[in-house]
């Protein structure tokens, strides 16, 4: 029942992950050397979209084993 945003180090790592993320995509010197291109908003909205459906499937795949584990009956 921790709280992650009490991680600092955390949310750095997660602060330039973000930052090196745009800058492969937004910052032409970037651009040409990994060869990537500027999407817009409806892919943002898509891979977003996506991340989220995604951890809500992880999460309610682990309430259902760990809801097994304990021996709760579904």
């Amino acid at each position: 029942n921790m709280n992650p945003f009490n991680n600092r180090y955390l949310n750095g790592a997660l602060i330039i992950a973000w930052l090196l993320l745009l800058a492969a995509v937004y910052f032409p010197p970037l651009q040409k050397l990994l060869s990537t291109v500027p999407i817009g908003a409806r892919d943002w909205a898509a891979m977003i979209g996506f991340g989220v459906v995604n951890v809500i499937i992880i999460e309610i795949t682990k309430g259902l084993f760990l809801r097994r584990k304990s021996g709760i009956a579904s």
